[in-house]
């Protein structure tokens, strides 16, 4: 099984095939879950080395508000024409500017903005695999 260890205060690592996280430690019941070098959440029993950690064993520590809603606040920008451009005549007259622009999400929760912003714009989007704590919707 292949596993990375995200950070070297982590307490658990990730298995690179399934995205879930297994114990690198004897985590007591209690003991924060450390991922991404900062606690995700809280082992609800005895965890030992090698176990998977999961819903079935830990709880998030998100708080009492499980749920949150997406509500941009901004104004549209309108486009403006530019005085000049950096770019290069292509072979067929058109204009280029760059080969490909990527958007690289780090967390899968921003996983759909960043595909909508890929499709508004050519972008190429490549998707996180994985959630931050994999509870709740994240399962």
């Amino acid at each position: 099984m292949d596993t990375v260890r995200i950070n070297e205060k982590d307490n658990v690592c990730v298995n690179l095939r399934t995205g879930h996280k297994i114990a690198l430690c004897d985590i007591p019941k209690g003991t924060d879950i450390i991922k991404y070098g900062y606690p995700i959440g809280c082992a609800t029993e005895n965890i030992k080395e090698g176990d998977p950690v999961h819903s079935h064993n830990m709880k998030t520590k998100l708080g009492e508000i499980l749920s949150y809603e997406y509500t941009p606040d901004y104004t549209e920008l309108c486009p403006k024409e530019p005085f000049t451009i950096n770019a290069f005549v292509r072979e067929n007259g058109d204009i280029g500017i760059r080969n490909d622009i990527w958007i690289v999400p780090t967390v899968g929760c921003v996983n759909s903005i960043a595909k909508q912003l890929a499709e508004k714009t050519g972008a190429i989007c490549f998707s996180h695999p994985f959630g931050c704590s994999l509870l709740g919707d994240d399962m």
